[in-house]
């Protein structure tokens, strides 16, 4: 029970201080982190929850339906105040990134050729399907909304290696990765109706050990990473059995530039987590690669 952890603080309140409310008291003689940490995961009356700067989480649910890994609304103070985000993504990772970086947002992904041209350098390739996605949502949103597109593309010897089409394709590009060092380029687009719009991409570079025939295919088999460009996903098992060095984000080899998400949906679009508005997140951080 909550007021089971919180004993302990209450303890440690001088006698004679009557008068104000226990969570007063508390405010008063405590971080309110401290506080909402003691109350974190128990049920209590929502205006102690309201005094305490704590929302109450949204469970996720399908595309188009709202999701909040960890409640961090629009902050006042950067004029955000009733917009919301669009995460034109279907992509899992990228939903479990966006939500534990602590905003709430709907997903609505579009249909969207992603073709481009064969001229086109690989490093501009991530930006360029990215924005394509971002336009693709502008014209049914509404004015109060901002769209978050991104995309993710493996190159190696400056080829792009797409999402496998079958086992065997699957089975050739991890085995092209063994034993070397290839990169992986996520661009993102954040806009909204009104023509703010922008726009970045992140390089991380991913170094395998030599695998074995019967590692490529367990992996292929059990992991099924047909969703996936270049036929693997960091976060998966074999992120922890074969990759030996990374330079730059796992987020951005996992789908999205965290760092560069938030600071942009914060400073250009004014979505920002303040202290007193965020709960903590379930989100694990991953393992660290030197």
């Amino acid at each position: 029970m909550a007021w089971l952890r919180v004993l302990p603080l209450l303890l440690l309140l001088r006698p004679g201080e009557g008068g104000r409310s226990t969570i007063s008291l508390l405010k008063h003689h405590f971080p309110v982190s401290r506080i909402r940490g003691a109350f974190a995961g128990s049920r209590i009356p929502a205006s102690m929850r309201r005094n305490l700067g704590m929302r109450k989480r949204t469970s996720s649910g399908q595309a188009g339906a709202r999701v909040a890994a960890v409640v961090c609304g629009a902050a006042e103070e950067c004029g955000a105040v009733g917009k919301r985000i669009v995460l034109a993504s279907q992509s899992p990772r990228r939903r479990e990134l966006l939500g534990a970086l602590g905003f709430e947002f709907d997903v609505r992904a579009k249909d969207v050729d992603e073709s481009f041209s064969p001229d086109m350098p690989p490093d501009q390739v991530a930006q360029y399907l990215a924005k394509k996605k971002a336009k693709a949502s502008l014209p049914s949103m509404d004015p109060t909304e901002v769209v978050v597109a991104a995309d993710t593309v493996v190159v190696l010897d400056d080829l792009i290696m797409n999402k496998p089409e079958s086992r065997e394709e699957a089975i050739a590009m991890i085995s092209s990765l063994s034993g070397r060092s290839h990169r992986v380029i996520t661009g993102v687009c954040i806009a909204n109706p009104d023509g703010q719009e922008v726009s970045f991409d992140d390089e991380a570079t991913v170094t395998f050990r030599e695998l074995r025939q019967d590692e490529i295919e367990y992996y292929v088999d059990v992991h099924k990473p047909f969703d996936k460009a270049g036929s693997y996903g960091i976060q998966d098992w074999i992120g922890m059995a074969a990759v030996t060095r990374l330079e730059g984000s796992y987020y951005t080899v996992m789908g999205l530039p965290t760092a560069r998400v938030y600071a942009t949906l914060c400073d250009e679009f004014g979505f920002c987590c303040t202290a007193p508005a965020a709960e903590a997140s379930d989100f694990q951080a991953p393992p660290a690669f030197s």
